[in-house]
């Protein structure tokens, strides 16, 4: 399997990892204003103007509001033995949840090959929407 970006996402949760929304409204409660566009999607942006304070409130409300199970989401399909993720939106994943030895041939990682792409684009990507989407995985 292939996912770049939020399809990266979908790859790294069938890699074994595990993530929720409440982790979500935490990393964009600390990072609003660095990580805004992953935060609330493309449709706005924080244009350095007076607006930027109601901007930030707005998103964080309504992120509040949408985002507050704390429950793990955790998928796996036995048909996939290789995954590759393409600069993965990661913020909202436990990253111990990525250990792979640890997790190996269980049924909460079976077997898999999981690779972590970080091609130009991904550097690229991160400084348009934040370093979330490369930085804050980390698999050796």
């Amino acid at each position: 399997m292939y996912g770049f970006s939020a399809g990266g996402h979908t790859a790294l949760s069938l890699a074994g990892g595990r993530w929720s929304p409440a982790l979500f409204t935490k990393h964009c409660e600390a990072h609003i204003a660095e990580d805004f566009q992953s935060c609330v999607g493309l449709a706005t942006r924080l244009r350095g103007d007076f607006l930027d304070g109601p901007r930030k409130w707005l998103a964080l409300k309504v992120i509040e509001h949408r985002f507050t199970d704390a429950a793990w989401e955790m998928h796996t399909d036995p048909r996939i033995a290789a995954i590759v993720a393409a600069c993965p939106y990661a913020a909202d994943f436990d990253i111990t949840s990525f250990d792979f030895a640890a997790h190996s041939h269980s049924a909460e990682q079976p077997n898999m090959c999981a690779i972590i792409s970080s091609l130009l684009v991904c550097q690229w990507l991160s400084r348009v929407c934040g370093q979330w989407n490369l930085t804050q995985l980390r698999i050796s």
